[in-house]
């Protein structure tokens, strides 16, 4: 007899034949072909497995009278902790006395072999050739069934009476002639090794394998398991091979590894979830994988079954295809329908594990058993969930118990009722702009029972500064104060801390913030510090140049323009350079500064200023790009084009500021324009703080986020508004920098955070509906909704109307519509207020 494979399927396999043949007085022949040494380690001699050996599978071995040796075992399991966001439930073995085993399927890492012949695999493969069995050490590439059976061994072949598929999943195709084979199907797995100081793996594991339920994520399960100086990690996903990197950084792994350890070994190894097609022929039977096994847990210990099953019929009902079809094809489907009992209960307990209530009512049940002589439902469900060591459909019996889903279903519900007390957490909220005002609101609300989270929001100014109107403070339209929001007063009696402070700089290691008022720890960080103006084009900076990104620059360049009225009005003959000015960016901010400037000037300030000449007055507007708003539909940008030049705005297309001089600017360094006004809107660029994290970032300086506005590289980081390098997937280009993006993002935020701390799953940021709108003065704007444009007064319309909207508070927004219709009934503010 051939048997292909020298695992354990093909070693019970012949160990069974053995001892069925010498019950009826044979001695038959056996080869095992199998070119592996599992005395070798590493990728040699590793059999791709996590080495766990349930306790049933210990008791079956007594049949072949076999004991694992002392040195095979590496650990010996008794508890399977069991760790969730929600809690940790201690599992004990409901059988004393019955430990399974932690075992080496080969002879270790290949960077650290054991000294010892620690292998299973081998173990096992001896005591066959011991018994009899002759071990081939080649490769078999295909294999012929029917009468005259045969191995295709070295380009030649060679003929048996029975042919026995033990090779699994992870082995290479092999060609089956005669019969339509067809494999089980399988899922992809990812396991590695950790190595560390065997005493610091005793003393964090013990007698311990510890399982990881994570709730909302793609994982069905992930382990640890100590073997002597090494820690096994298996994890198997939903879909695909998930990510061993991904799983170690997650904070309840790293907790459960508070010992340095290094990675010495990885694979994506093949599981099989299923039954293979026609797995017997004649004179052809598949074991073990390469048949069907347990689903998910106890491979081995299907192996031995699956081996001993198929080793009775042969010997007591012969090799034909009807005697295997009528005797051993029944056990394996037997087994199969059992995986679906498996199925069905792993499918339920992925959800319950989501569910936070569940799992601690499950958890106080687990504990309650614990220590009782006659062990409950709670602990021999999971513990056979756990290990295999019952089968799926006896512990899907246990769970039936009347009293059990009833029990367990009353105390979720109190547990539901009771609120979940969450453990102490401190959340940092950087920036008290959209993204940081917005987010610390989301996050109040939600937190507000939560007495163990500490959230605290820092900015650098104590109020909250409404940018989309800063175009109409710096012109008079709006009043100063108006569209700043004190924070203290928006938070109310809301459970947040202010802190006005500077942020100095990031420590994403240590996980601190260095502020003006000290350090501050964070076990989750938002970074909502905004942007600063982009000058890095700028050629140099003189008093005449002022940009407009805060309140205080709005101020300084309304009382600027006043100033040069008075100025002008006093010296006729230096209108026309007092008069002229100069706006470098035609994008959203340009476009808008500049038509709300030829508005005030025009409609406002030429009535008390009656010695100014209008013909003397001269607004150009620069744009080094093709068109306007170069960021928006070209349709808007037409239109602004035509309105600006209506409104006797220069604009310069395809031109750029070349040199800034005490009174005047030069252009395209060809042209010397005299004024005492140049305004530098050309762009935003990523705070100073943010720019100098050690991140992925892109030319703005926004950091790169993923789907849910993680920061890539930074565990528990946050970002959004400017700070975030966020790719619309759709476009595959960046969201752009605009209120809209800014409020809607810290709802993201707010949600993934607290699905961190309560189990939640995570949701994507979605790509916000924005409509795109610039203001063209007081009475004009250009909108574009869905498919449709509007333009000039009923966009003008729904431009304050989706603005006022994102003032944070009733009494702010009463205020900003007082000031639009004072200003338009009565005037503009010309007040000169000198700034020192």
């Amino acid at each position: 007899m051939a048997v292909i494979g020298g695992g354990p399927a093909g070693s019970f396999f012949a160990l069974h034949l053995f001892r069925f043949a010498r019950a009826l007085g044979i001695s038959p022949q056996i080869d095992i072909y199998e070119p592996r040494d599992f005395a070798l380690s590493g990728p040699r001699g590793c059999n791709r497995c996590a080495g766990i050996l349930s306790s049933s599978l210990l008791k079956n071995l007594r049949e072949l009278n076999l004991e694992v040796p002392p040195e095979v075992i590496q650990s010996r399991i008794s508890v399977y902790s069991v760790h969730s966001p929600f809690g940790t439930m201690e599992v004990e073995n409901p059988s004393p006395g019955g430990d399974i085993y932690s075992v080496y399927r080969g002879s270790g890492p290949l960077r650290f072999p054991l000294p010892l012949a620690v292998s299973f695999d081998a173990f096992l493969l001896g005591e066959a050739k011991r018994q009899g069995a002759t071990v081939i050490p080649k490769r078999v590439r295909a294999l012929r069934q029917g009468a005259s059976p045969a191995v295709e061994v070295g380009g030649h072949w060679e003929e048996y009476d029975l042919v026995v598929l033990a090779t699994g999943v992870n082995a290479p195709d092999l060609l089956v002639e005669g019969l339509d084979y067809q494999p089980p199907p399988t899922y992809r797995m990812a396991q590695d090794e950790l190595h560390a100081r065997q005493e610091d793996v005793e003393k964090a594991f013990g007698n311990r394998v510890r399982v990881f339920l994570l709730p909302h994520s793609d994982l069905v399960f992930g382990t640890l398991v100590p073997k002597g100086s090494l820690v096994n990690v298996s994890l198997l996903g939903q879909d695909g091979s998930p990510s061993v990197e991904k799983f170690l950084s997650h904070p309840l792994v790293k907790k459960a590894l508070p010992f340095p350890y290094t990675r010495v070994c990885g694979c994506r190894p093949m599981i099989a979830v299923g039954m293979a097609q026609n797995p017997v022929g004649e004179r052809f039977v598949a074991v073990g994988d390469a048949g069907v096994t347990r689903l998910y847990k106890d491979g081995i210990g299907s192996a031995f079954l699956t081996a001993r099953q198929a080793a009775y019929a042969a010997a007591h009902f012969g090799t034909t295809s009807e005697a295997f079809q009528r005797h051993y094809v029944p056990f394996l489907r037997a087994l199969n329908r059992d995986n679906a009992y498996g199925r069905l209960l792993f499918s339920v307990h992925r959800r319950l594990k989501d569910s936070p209530a569940f799992y601690r009512a499950q958890a106080q049940m687990v504990a309650e058993e614990r220590g009782c002589s006659d062990p409950g439902p709670s602990h021999r469900a999971l513990w056979g969930m756990f290990t295999g060591s019952y089968s799926y459909g006896q512990i899907l019996r246990t769970v039936l118990e009347p009293a059990f889903p009833l029990r367990l279903f009353l105390r979720a519900v109190r547990q539901r009722l009771r609120g979940i007390a969450l453990p102490s957490c401190r959340i940092l909220i950087l920036g008290g702009g959209f993204g940081g005002v917005y987010a610390a609101l989301h996050l109040e609300r939600a937190l507000r029972k939560q007495k163990a989270v500490e959230l605290t929001l820092v900015s650098r100014d104590n109020f909250f500064l409404f940018t989309p109107l800063l175009h109409e403070v710096a012109t008079g339209g709006i009043e100063t104060r108006h569209i700043a929001y004190p924070i203290r007063t928006l938070r109310g009696r809301r459970r947040f801390t202010f802190m006005h402070g500077e942020v100095e700089s990031i420590d994403l290691e240590d996980k601190s913030v260095l502020t003006n008022r000290g350090p501050l720890s964070y076990d989750y960080l938002v970074l909502a510090l905004g942007s600063t103006t982009d000058t890095r084009q700028l050629p140099e900076l003189t008093p005449n140049v002022f940009t407009l990104k805060d309140l205080y620059d709005a101020m300084v360049l309304r009382n600027h323009v006043i100033a040069l009225s008075e100025e002008a009005d006093a010296c006729p003959e230096e209108q026309e350079k007092l008069l002229t000015f100069v706006v470098a960016g035609g994008g959203a901010t340009g476009v808008q500064l500049v038509a709300e400037m030829r508005d005030f000037i025009f409609r406002f300030l030429l009535k008390n200023y009656r010695k100014l000449q209008p013909e003397k007055v001269r607004l150009i507007l620069i744009q080094n790009e093709e068109r306007l708003l170069e960021e928006m539909d070209p349709g808007l940008g037409s239109y602004a084009l035509s309105v600006l030049k209506k409104k006797g705005v220069e604009v310069r297309l395809r031109s750029r500021v070349t040199k800034v001089l005490p009174q005047a600017v030069e252009i395209n360094e060809e042209e010397v324009i005299p004024t005492h006004t140049v305004v530098w809107a050309t762009g935003i660029r990523g705070n100073p703080v943010v720019e100098c994290l050690p991140l992925a970032k892109d030319a703005w300086g926004r950091v790169k986020v993923n789907q849910y506005l993680e920061v890539s590289g930074a565990s528990g980081v946050y970002a959004l508004g400017d700070n975030a390098l966020f790719i619309n997937p759709k476009t595959g280009r960046p969201l752009p920098a605009r209120a809209h993006v800014a409020v809607r993002q810290p709802r993201t935020v707010a949600r993934n955070i607290l699905a961190d701390l309560l189990g939640g799953r995570k949701q994507a940021s979605p790509v916000p509906w924005v409509a795109e709108t610039v203001s063209l003065g007081s009475r004009e704007a250009a909108m574009k909704l869905w498919r449709w444009r509007l333009f000039g007064l009923p966009a003008r319309f729904l431009w304050l109307i989706s603005y006022l909207f994102l003032v944070p508070s009733v009494y702010a927004r009463t205020r900003v519509v007082l000031d639009w219709l004072l200003a338009l009934f009565f005037g503009r503010d010309t007040t000169l207020l000198r700034l020192r």
